[in-house]
């Protein structure tokens, strides 16, 4: 039975290892994308090497990459560079785990690659039915207006004075939580060696 999928006209470029990156691509992969994964030469993603239970090859990798395409490159090079640019070029998604900072040490982050608007992005997104949001910033979460509506936000005390605290998400009706203050740095010491009889 073949019937299209849900991710059909979509290609991924996925500069990822270990697991939790490319298991998040093997599921575009299962709804029918293309996902292209960039490895080192030579060894490749080094979760290819973790252990040989399947038929030689680790466990981990043949369960987080199947249905991909395998593009080996050294991303220290001008070719791989180029390659890797006319690559996001076409790409409908890019995902990477890589160290904090790699990416726009190899030229390959956002700032490099974002010829679209946010709105545009969006828009991208929504016709292709992939789920999106926008980033909210701190102050965007405790405005949001559905905390208000729900009667989220109490007020406890605290050493500086009373201030804002989201109640526990799983709030019940067969008894109140707990919302007592934030304690001062040994506000309890008399008390609790006092309790466990050894005094001040």
């Amino acid at each position: 039975m073949t019937s299209s999928r849900p991710l059909d006209s979509i290609t991924v470029v996925s500069l990822d290892h270990a697991i939790a990156a490319p298991f998040c691509t093997r599921q575009l992969a299962d709804q029918g994308a293309r996902v292209i994964k960039v490895e080192r030469v030579g060894e490749g993603d080094f979760a290819r090497h973790y252990d040989s239970r399947v038929a030689g090859q680790c466990s981990h990798f043949v369960w987080a990459n199947r249905s991909k395409e395998s593009l080996a490159l050294d991303l220290k090079t001008p070719r791989a560079v180029q390659v890797m640019q006319r690559l996001l070029a076409q790409a409908d998604v890019f995902v990477q785990n890589l160290a904090p900072g790699a990416t726009a040490r190899l030229g390959l982050d956002l700032e490099h690659f974002s010829m679209l608007s946010s709105v545009q992005l969006r828009e991208r997104l929504d016709r292709a039915q992939i789920a999106n949001a926008e980033v909210n910033t701190m102050a965007d979460v405790w405005q949001h207006p559905q905390l208000a509506a729900r009667r989220r936000w109490t007020e406890v005390d605290s050493p500086a004075g009373p201030i804002a605290a989201l109640k526990p998400p799983g709030v019940n009706s067969a008894f109140t939580p707990r919302m007592d203050p934030v304690p001062a740095l040994g506000e309890h010491n008399d008390a609790i060696l006092r309790e466990l009889g050894l005094g001040p």
